[in-house]
């Protein structure tokens, strides 16, 4: 009765994650939620609720705040604050209506919050709101989920308004249009999303809480962090990409260090495998007051990048090569 009385108002969703620790709330909202056509992922402690999140990527989160386990606060953080997840919604199960579980919950990044007991309507509009707010607002990469170009400018314009020295880098990969033209779109969607993986990782590896992971667009990336890692950044990126991207080529491109494609007239052109290029523009030896100099100088230096036929990274106009 339930599901029908509401069904079609989450079109948009295909799969959503209930971790909460209470069988007969999980049962009730994956059955109003199957009725929709929702695909329900299920969990009851929070360590495997944060393990299905990671590897399933789902469109929103109906989390309880207190889990066995691994809490709910502490589940929200780290989504949060991972570049490859920041934009699922999340919303609190909680059974307490109090300012303090409120305020807690909003600084842990959580979007919204219901307090149990509820009803499904409620519930229900409330992930339409989320929605809703998200399609206004929200401009993650619809291929990675990594912040696209709003998300870009609000980064940069924050790092200005800091005074501190910093380090953006915009990447992005040689002859890439070629090898989509030889493999197709499929291949080349596989490939940005293992660069955009490989950014992340690199980040979260070698550098800090604050640094950011964004996708321009296309083949498109931007990395911001300190003038103190950048340049050990860049490095394990590109040794991190030259070792993948063989693995994109066919056994015989791969050989032969080369692809072949017909140009108009039918005659085959060589094209060189892909590489990664990397304009890293910095404040440690310029003032730089606004992004439009930075949009200028990472210009210059990638046209300059790109005339070496290997992976390199260039910073301040003097190129550098990994170790």
């Amino acid at each position: 009765m339930m599901g029908e009385m509401v069904k079609g108002v989450l079109t948009e969703v295909k799969r959503i994650a209930v971790i909460d620790d209470t069988p007969d709330t999980v049962k009730l909202v994956s059955e109003v939620l199957a009725v929709e056509g929702v695909e329900v992922l299920k969990a009851y402690n929070g360590v495997v609720g944060l393990e299905m999140i990671l590897q399933s990527k789902p469109d929103l989160v109906l989390l309880d705040v207190v889990l066995p386990g691994l809490g709910g606060y502490e589940i929200c953080r780290k989504v949060k604050s991972n570049p490859l997840l920041w934009s699922i919604p999340i919303i609190f199960l909680t059974s307490k209506d109090e300012l303090k579980e409120k305020v807690e919950g909003l600084y842990s990044g959580v979007d919204d919050y219901i307090t149990k007991p509820f009803e499904m309507e409620e519930l229900l509009a409330r992930i339409r709101m989320i929605f809703s707010r998200s399609a206004r607002y929200l401009d993650a990469n619809p291929l990675t989920k990594l912040p696209g170009n709003c998300m870009v400018q609000r980064k940069i314009s924050e790092v200005l308004d800091q005074k501190q020295s910093f380090a953006v880098c915009y990447l992005d990969i040689n002859h890439f249009k070629s090898f989509n033209d030889q493999y197709g779109f499929l291949r080349g969607d596989k490939l940005i999303l293992a660069l955009a993986h490989l950014l992340v990782e690199t980040v979260q590896g070698y550098g800090s809480s604050m640094d950011f992971v964004g996708h321009i667009g296309g083949d498109d990336f931007i990395v911001v962090t300190t003038v103190k890692v950048a340049d050990s950044l860049c490095d394990k990126m590109i040794q991190g990409f030259d070792r993948i991207i063989p693995s994109f080529y066919d056994s015989e491109d791969r050989d032969r260090g080369v692809i072949l494609l017909a140009n108009r007239e039918g005659i085959l052109q060589e094209f060189p495998l892909a590489t990664l290029s990397i304009a890293v523009v910095t404040n440690e030896n310029n003032q730089i007051s606004h992004a439009a100099q930075i949009s200028a100088i990472a210009a210059d230096l990638k046209s300059y990048a790109k005339k070496f036929q290997r992976s390199c990274y260039v910073k301040d106009r003097r190129l550098k090569q990994p170790i």
